[in-house]
């Protein structure tokens, strides 16, 4: 398998995994903040999309109600820990978000 990787090793000493355009877009540090929000609500409408509806038809309407309504708090408390630690941060921090 690595004889097979060193065969697509590119000119400008890539492997070949990934578009040029692809690659030269991402940080050496890791992803960027619109990268990071991006996949946050993939992740959150993705598993909503799946998850609620078979949710509602083997629990009931009432059971599924509450427990929303428990996540809705949930999230809610969150996102304002989260803003809050944001606002914790000075200047310096900000510009690296």
């Amino acid at each position: 398998m690595s004889s097979e990787r060193s065969a697509l090793a590119l000119e400008d000493g890539s492997n070949g995994d990934a578009p040029a355009s692809r690659r030269s877009s991402f940080s050496p540090t890791g992803a960027s903040y619109g990268m990071m929000v991006v996949n946050l609500l993939k992740i959150c409408v993705g598993t909503g999309v799946l998850a609620v509806p078979h949710a509602f038809a083997t629990g009931g309407a009432v059971p599924c109600l509450g427990a929303l309504s428990v996540l809705l708090v949930w999230n809610d408390w969150s996102a304002r820990r989260l803003l809050a630690c944001r606002d914790l941060l000075d200047e310096a921090g900000r510009a690296r978000l």
